[in-house]
């Protein structure tokens, strides 16, 4: 399933830009994609938007960001394909927490309990509202937005 955040990240200190999820049921087959959308939930899923584009991916989504299980960062941005092969979101297990931090420098880190996994330089713009986005493939994962981070995120 698609998850959007129903509100923008907050900046914190040091103008970085987070959310965290932590994993609660994650089998090895089973895979999520992870990053972040400069549209809301209201405008990516309008009748004017929606007539235009059919969105069943995080990938879909316009002006996104996103980290595939592969390590690959797709997005809607023309030649947004930039690989670190250092993250392999198979590797994830249940207790898992998953740290989201875009930089003030557009950068988009990684992190797994606390240890820096992997960057990609996505040059996303610091002056532009980002929701969070998770999106939960084969079977039945089950994650929740860590305590003390910022927004809700329902399913859409």
């Amino acid at each position: 399933g698609l998850l959007i955040a129903t509100g923008p990240l907050r900046e914190g200190a040091g103008n970085l830009r987070s959310f965290g999820i932590r994993i609660e049921h994650l089998l090895p087959r089973e895979r999520l994609d992870i990053g972040v959308t400069s549209m809301s939930p209201c405008e990516h899923f309008t009748d004017s938007v929606n007539s235009r584009r059919h969105v069943s991916f995080a990938e879909d989504l316009l002006k996104s960001w996103i980290v595939e299980s592969s390590g690959l960062l797709v997005g809607s941005h023309a030649g947004l394909r930039i690989r670190d092969s250092r993250w392999d979101a198979r590797s994830l297990q249940s207790g898992d927490v998953i740290q989201v931090t875009v930089m003030p420098t557009g950068e988009l880190v990684l992190s797994v309990n606390g240890i820096q996994r992997a960057s990609w330089g996505a040059m996303i713009p610091g002056n532009v509202s980002i929701y969070p986005v998770v999106d939960l493939f084969e079977g039945s994962p089950q994650i929740q937005l860590v305590p003390g981070n910022d927004p809700f995120m329902p399913v859409v």
